[in-house]
């Protein structure tokens, strides 16, 4: 049986906020590997999301591969937290940063520590 991938994330929350892409061959075995701190396996929902599926044989997708399926995350630059979609900011080195903040770290990224 092929693992599947599946949207995994806290019942007490919206579906896209805090969830993780879990890998697995049913819903509950996904919701029981997903890490989500602070979450109880009962407190879990699992959603099947073919689109994801590809990205199985390369250990999951990537925080760019998620914004071009519609996620959206916070700006990592220190105390910034803007919503950075698909269509504003972008991923350095695994990290997303919003319009304000990406030009700091297209530069010189190894160079430049977290937040400043």
């Amino acid at each position: 049986m092929s693992v599947k991938a599946y949207i995994v994330s806290d019942v007490s929350v919206d579906l896209d906020r805090g969830a993780v892409v879990v890998f697995a061959d049913t819903p509950g075995h996904a919701k029981a590997a997903a890490d989500l701190p602070f979450t109880v396996f009962t407190d879990r929902r699992a959603k099947r999301a073919p689109e994801l599926d590809q990205y199985a044989v390369r250990g999951g997708p990537t925080k760019e591969d998620l914004r071009q399926h519609g996620w959206w995350f916070e700006c990592e630059h220190e105390n910034c937290y803007d919503r950075v979609e698909s269509d504003c900011g972008g991923v350095v080195n695994g990290h997303v940063y919003c319009d304000g903040h990406l030009p700091l770290y297209r530069e010189a990224p190894e160079a430049r520590p977290r937040g400043s």
